[in-house]
């Protein structure tokens, strides 16, 4: 019989406040402010794979969004995904993708290929 190998996280989920956190991050888009969470590598690194040039522009598109729905705090979550799913509202995903390369710029990795670009 297989012994089953046992793996334990942490105790407690780490804060922005922990040394070595990735800072909280606050902008605007148009007169609206957001603020994201202190983001884990394991998310920064599902980003990059998301957008690698293996994977289709439907499952880019789907990381990225992923991604913004994970590290934006909840009240900026609701108010990126009103304005994204009005169709009065000029914010479009390319503003997203041209946001969420900043952000990475801003925790210091290397920010993937946009989905649209070639």
């Amino acid at each position: 019989m297989a012994t089953l190998k046992q793996f334990k996280t942490g105790t407690t989920a780490r804060k922005s406040t922990d040394e070595g956190a990735l800072p909280v991050l606050e902008f605007k888009i148009d007169d609206d402010e957001y603020k994201t969470l202190s983001p884990k590598s394991s998310q920064l690194a599902y980003l990059i794979a998301a957008g690698s040039d293996s994977r289709n522009e439907a499952d880019q598109v789907a990381g990225v969004l992923d991604f913004m729905e994970q590290v934006l705090d909840p009240t900026s979550r609701r108010r990126l995904r009103k304005r994204l799913l009005d169709s009065a509202d000029k914010l479009e995903l390319e503003n997203v993708v041209d946001l969420m390369e900043w952000m990475i710029e801003q925790w210091g990795a290397r920010p993937p290929t946009s989905a649209g670009g070639s």
